[in-house]
């Protein structure tokens, strides 16, 4: 069996894509997202491919990305168009950015590696590994997303803990950083691993050899359902793909239209109740009527506290699993009833924050 990151992301995402994928082979849509990445991909793989510390110049550039260039699953030849030229900036940006004032030679490109786990191989490409000026080394994988993610996305990141892991095992030494460098908004975004981490990275890995080993492809829904390439064969669409049970396909119509206008009815409201709200504050008024309708002010408030400074406090105390997850509600009740020095008290009391909301009570006047 081989895994790779992206088979192991699939069976996570949905165990019968997996399956559908890579156990019967199954074709995949081109899509120009896979065709613009996979472009910038080559043509940053010939910028680097090198022998000596001279880069080649941004026309050269640019004429390794019309070579390169995939043509696959744009919709027209205007969309393929907008997208080249889209490819061209962004790799102008780069230039500028990395190859035009400080380009070094790399360590490896486009490494491929297999490793033996238990019982099957680990596959991936490597895209960069470069070596910095401190002697440290650094792993980079190119991504063409258009936003960035959150710090500790990255740092849990699946991906990059194989490629730490991958690099320890074909090289020899551990890398001091693990990068995605995302081209669109031209921008590098670095973590590290340490060794928990890498245990919890081949125990997951593991997991999922031994879930497909033993065929378990039980699909999933998730948000990624609705670009599926397999929604056909999958037994959550199956009634999408059938030609019968039109009167329940009338009903569900019906119900989704409903849905939009309840969504659409509670986006007015709440925007004139933002405004009664205001006009409520400034005249200092508590109920307001209409010819047939009340409206009352209540005020509502949330206290809440920080977590991490909260459990430094209660846990030398034995008393942060009273309030375990931080509950707000239970803390306010430690507060009140706990036989705790009033010092501790002052402490935590100190570290909440109290908000103060408005709610409206609509509803008909009686006659």
């Amino acid at each position: 069996m081989r895994l790779s990151y992206s088979s192991i992301s699939d069976y996570r995402n949905c165990p019968l894509k997996y399956k559908f994928r890579y156990v019967d082979r199954m074709p995949t849509k081109k899509t120009p997202a896979l065709s613009f990445g996979s472009s910038l991909h080559e043509v940053l793989a010939f910028v680097y491919n090198v022998k000596t510390p001279d880069p080649p110049a941004i026309e050269e550039v640019y004429k390794s990305l019309e070579k390169e260039w995939l043509s696959a699953g744009y919709s027209s030849k205007a969309e393929e168009k907008q997208y080249y030229e889209h490819g061209k900036r962004v790799l102008a940006n780069y230039y500028e950015k990395n190859i035009g004032q400080d380009f070094k030679l790399p360590v490896a490109l486009e490494h491929k590696f297999g490793l033996d786990m238990d019982g099957f191989t680990l596959t991936g490409i490597i895209d960069r590994l470069d070596k910095n000026k401190d002697g440290q080394y650094e792993v980079i994988d190119y991504k063409t997303s258009r936003k960035l993610p959150p710090q500790k996305q990255i740092d849990k990141d699946l991906q990059l803990s194989i490629y730490h892991m991958a690099t320890e095992k074909i090289w020899g030494f551990t890398p001091e950083s693990v990068s995605l460098y995302f081209l669109l908004p031209n921008q590098k975004m670095s973590s590290t691993r340490d060794d928990q981490q890498i245990k919890e990275t081949v125990a997951v890995v593991n997991d999922v050899a031994e879930k497909v080993s033993k065929e378990l492809f039980e699909p999933t829904q998730s948000a990624l359902c609705p670009w599926c390439d397999f929604q056909p064969y999958c037994p959550y669409f199956s009634h999408k793909f059938s030609k019968t049970d039109d009167e329940i396909s009338k009903l569900v119509e019906e119900y989704g239209e409903l849905k939009d206008k309840e969504k659409e009815l509670k986006k007015k409201s709440k925007v004139i109740a933002q405004d009664i709200s205001a006009w409520l504050k400034d005249k200092e008024e508590k109920r307001l009527f209409s010819e047939n309708f009340e409206v009352l002010k209540s005020i509502r408030s949330k206290t809440t506290y920080d977590d991490e400074k909260i459990e430094k406090i209660l846990e030398p105390l034995g008393l942060w699993q009273k309030v375990t997850s931080l509950d707000s509600k239970k803390l306010s009740e430690l507060l009140e009833n706990a036989k705790l020095e009033d010092e501790i008290k002052e402490k935590l009391r100190k570290l909440a924050s109290t908000k103060e909301t408005y709610a409206l009570t609509c509803k008909r006047t009686p006659k």
